[in-house]
């Protein structure tokens, strides 16, 4: 990419917040975002917990070791996204989340190739993933060959009703490697979402952030889910939300 990608901007917001906001929706915080030791991150809220590696360059591989070892201490399983996979929608990775019944992680096999970084994994696996680095492992997907994960074919997946509403060409496995791949998924057409309750405006518009769908609307709004996070202007809002009116959806 030529320069860090968690603080590129992303419609009002940055990748990393909008990755956060991804994996809020679909656990329990604190969401745990893991960076390199000197690497400077965008403003996150204070339900994200920033974990450092405790050395540079050693691939993502030891983020993953890192972020389940903590995770570790309150949870026997956790989801991970990649911070550059803002077209990644939460109904792919409910589905993941819901697939690892006793298996030791669901990795998804999209675009011809396992997706390690946007996967489910037992938490018990920090130790499996720390030894693999010390072996000089780098490869995320090594931890998934050597622990017997689960691998999710896509048609699994599109047979998922709000998946294959949502998100049918699942773009949530696409990553932006380089600066041309990320103008064009920011130049792609934000998220449409649908306006309930008695708001001016339109019934449908499209947003990728609850401050959009604001200013568009001239009105509070919050998505009409149970949120387990505060909802501020940066929360991401993704195809097929409905957004209500702020007193309505507390």
């Amino acid at each position: 990419m030529g320069r860090d990608k968690a603080g590129l901007p992303w419609h009002g917001s940055t990748l990393a917040r909008r990755a956060a906001g991804l994996i809020a929706r679909c656990c329990e915080p604190p969401v745990i975002v893991v960076c390199a030791p000197d690497q400077v991150l965008p403003s996150l809220p204070a339900w994200v917990q920033v974990v450092r590696d405790a050395e540079p360059g050693l691939g993502p591989l030891a983020g993953l070791a890192t972020g389940l070892s903590v995770a570790g201490t309150r949870a026997e399983a956790a989801a991970v996204c990649a911070v550059d996979a803002p077209l990644a929608h939460p109904s792919v990775l409910a589905a993941l989340i819901g697939a690892l019944g006793a298996s030791p992680a669901v990795v998804p096999h999209a675009a011809e190739r396992p997706q390690p970084l946007f996967a489910v994994y037992r938490t018990e696996l920090a130790f499996l993933a720390a030894a693999l680095v010390a072996d000089g492992e780098r490869r995320a997907s090594a931890l998934a060959e050597r622990c017997g994960a689960r691998m999710i074919e896509p048609f699994e997946l599109l047979v998922v009703d709000d998946i294959a509403a949502f998100d049918p060409g699942l773009a949530s496995f696409a990553s932006l490697d380089d600066a041309d791949a990320y103008d064009r998924a920011l130049a792609a057409p934000q998220p449409l979402v649908t306006v309930a309750g008695e708001l001016a405006g339109p019934r449908e518009l499209r947003a990728a952030t609850v401050g959009r769908a604001r200013r568009l609307l001239l009105a509070d709004v919050v998505p009409r889910l149970a949120a387990a996070v505060p909802v501020d202007d940066e929360t991401p809002l993704f195809a097929g939300d409905a957004l209500v009116p702020a007193e309505a959806g507390r």
